[in-house]
Order: structure tokens, then C-alpha cells, then sequence
């Protein structure tokens, strides 16, 4: 049963690592360190910290969803 249990864990890290690799999000690549150091205006500021807030409310969402398949493949099957 305990051997069942772990395949099937390691069945989902290995497809949460292979989605996360081939995601289609890019806005966590829209953010350039040369954005942050040309930012002046408080409006520019601004604008940065909710783009960031935006990348942190997709990325719990994915966190969210990573939490439930880990624990439903965590689950013993009846």
C-alpha cells in the first residue's frame, strides 16, 4: 500500500514539475531588473508593485492548486 501511495506522489511532483516548465504564463517574465532601476515616478513605482501583486495572486492560485493534487494523490484509495 505504501509503495502504491509514494508512485503515485511521485507521479504527481514529476507532472507538476512538467507543467510548470512548460507554462504559458509570461507575466513573470514581463518584470526586468532594468525596469525596476528606471522606475522614478511614483506612478512608475506604482505601476510595478501591482504588476508584482498580480504575479503573487497567480502564483498562489498555482500553489492553491498544487496543494489539492498533492493531497488528493497523498489519499489511499479505497
Amino acid at each position: 500500500m505504501k509503495k502504491k501511495t509514494g508512485f503515485s506522489i511521485l507521479i504527481v511532483i514529476a507532472f507538476l514539475l512538467s507543467t510548470g516548465c512548460a507554462s504559458n504564463n509570461t507575466s513573470l517574465d514581463l518584470i526586468t531588473a532594468g525596469e525596476v532601476q528606471t522606475a522614478k515616478t511614483e506612478n512608475d513605482h506604482l505601476a510595478l508593485a501591482a504588476r508584482y501583486e498580480t504575479i503573487a495572486k497567480e502564483l498562489q492560485i498555482k500553489a492553491d492548486e498544487h496543494r489539492k493534487l498533492l493531497s488528493a494523490a497523498a489519499k489511499p484509495a479505497l
